[in-house]
């Protein structure tokens, strides 16, 4: 999948997630995370990891946060599912 078409993906699951449909957020990303490109894929886990936390699914937030951390490990947002 090309950057543009990645990044539409992940502003459609950031409107999913901005009308608290959080299990349609995540599974969009999670259907789609093996072809986004590379270069937008820990906003993919970044966008996973909020919806995982305004979910209350820790087990999922942490799994995210670590993917996340793998390419900025120290943003603030998820230094406490680490």
């Amino acid at each position: 999948m090309n950057h543009k078409k990645s990044r539409q993906v992940i502003l459609k699951a950031t409107s999913f997630r901005a009308q608290e449909q959080y299990d349609q957020c995540i599974k969009l990303i999670m259907d789609n995370l093996p072809q986004i490109d590379p270069d937008v894929q820990m906003n993919a886990w970044l966008e996973i990891f909020r919806a995982a936390t305004e979910k209350g699914d820790d087990v999922l937030a942490r799994r995210a946060a670590r993917e996340v951390a793998r390419h900025h490990p120290g943003l603030p947002a998820i230094q406490d599912y680490l």
